[in-house]
């Protein structure tokens, strides 16, 4: 199994951890580490306020020592065309994460037989780094 179905596996079982009641709305990510470790994450909405899927997994990959990231996989249940990438603070975290305008981007939704693979710059042209990082 490469790295790209065991990211969609890993997210689809994230993606059923979430509090949205209505499936379809539910999303699931999965970041791969420099260290080859995959941190999941799922959507959350108003605990105290909505965080999407892939900021969850790059949060928790921080809170437990990861670095680098060196790509990100969002599924959700349907096609492509509901979603089409990443909200603008998750480009940013994940921007500031690789600092690296050829960061994979998968989407992989629930009824594609196979991803679409984007780099972050496709999304995220004109990238925000504070300087203190």
């Amino acid at each position: 199994m490469n790295n790209f179905e065991e990211m969609f596996r890993i997210a689809k079982e994230a993606m059923n951890q979430s509090n949205i009641k209505e499936k379809n709305h539910r999303v699931g990510a999965a970041v791969l580490g420099k260290s080859g470790k995959i941190y999941s994450g799922c959507c959350f909405i108003s605990i105290p306020q909505d965080y999407c899927a892939e900021r969850v997994a790059i949060l928790k990959a921080v809170s437990e020592g990861e670095k680098k990231i060196d790509s990100v996989l969002i599924t959700w249940y349907g096609k492509l065309g509901r979603i089409e990438g990443p909200c603008g603070i998750c480009l940013n975290s994940l921007w500031q994460l690789s600092n690296n305008s050829k960061l994979k981007i998968i989407l992989w939704p629930t009824k594609e037989k196979k991803p679409l693979v984007k780099e972050i710059k496709d999304f995220y042209p004109y990238p925000y780094t504070p300087s203190n990082i």
